[in-house]
C-alpha cells in the first residue's frame, strides 16, 4: 500500500481501511501543516488546523471521487479549516478589542519556512504575503505554493474557475502592491539608518 498511488490508497480508505488513511495522513501531514502555518502566521493554529483537516478528512473520506486527484481534495479541506480559523480568531481579536484595523489584523507574522521565494527576498516576500487578506493569500499558496492547476485551486477555494482566475490575478497585483510598499518602507528605513 504504501508504494501505491494517492487515489488507489484513497480508494482503499474510503472503504474503511484505517491503514490506508494513516498512509494518506504520513503522505500528507507536512504539507497541510504548512499550508495551515503560512495561512495562520501561528504554530499552535496550523497544528490545531492540520488536526481539523485530518479529522474532516476521515470524515468526508466516503465523499471523495477516485478518479479525481486526492491533493486537491484534501487541500480544499485545508483551505476551508485554515479559512474558518483565521476568520474565528478575527472575530475573537475584535470582540477582544485587541484588532487595529480591519484588513492588516487578520495578517499573520510570516512565517520562517515559507519555500515560495528565494533567500534574499524572502522576509520581504513573506512579509508582502502576510499582509495579504486570508483569500487572496490562500488563493496564491494553493495556485503556486502548492501547484494546483486553476480548476483545483478553484475547487478548493469553492467557487467557479473564472472567479478563481480574477480572485489569482488580483491577488498577485495585490501581492506586488504590498512588495513594493514593503521595499520603499525597507529603502527609507535604511536611509535614515545611515544618516
Amino acid at each position: 500500500m504504501i508504494d501505491w498511488p494517492d487515489e488507489r490508497v484513497a480508494e482503499a480508505a474510503r472503504r474503511g481501511s484505517r491503514e490506508a488513511f494513516s498512509v494518506l495522513v504520513a503522505r500528507y501531514a507536512r504539507r497541510v501543516h504548512s499550508l495551515c502555518l503560512r495561512m495562520t502566521g501561528r504554530s499552535e493554529d496550523a497544528e490545531d488546523a492540520a488536526q481539523d483537516v485530518f479529522l474532516r478528512a476521515f470524515a468526508a473520506i466516503e465523499r471523495y471521487e477516485p478518479r479525481r486527484r486526492f491533493a486537491p481534495w484534501l487541500l480544499a479541506i485545508a483551505a476551508n479549516a485554515c479559512r474558518n480559523r483565521v476568520r474565528d480568531r478575527f472575530s475573537v481579536e475584535r470582540v477582544a478589542g485587541t484588532a487595529r484595523d480591519g484588513a492588516r489584523s487578520t495578517a499573520p507574522s510570516p512565517p520562517s519556512d515559507a519555500p515560495l521565494v528565494a533567500a534574499e527576498d524572502g522576509a520581504a516576500i513573506r512579509a508582502a504575503l502576510a499582509a495579504l487578506p486570508p483569500l487572496d493569500r490562500l488563493s496564491l499558496l494553493l495556485r503556486y505554493e502548492e501547484g494546483l492547476s486553476l480548476e483545483e485551486t478553484a475547487a478548493a477555494l469553492g467557487m467557479p474557475r473564472g472567479r478563481a482566475a480574477v480572485r489569482v490575478f488580483r491577488a498577485k497585483a495585490r501581492l506586488r502592491s504590498e512588495l513594493g510598499a514593503f521595499r520603499r518602507a525597507s529603502v527609507v528605513e535604511i536611509r535614515q539608518h545611515e544618516e
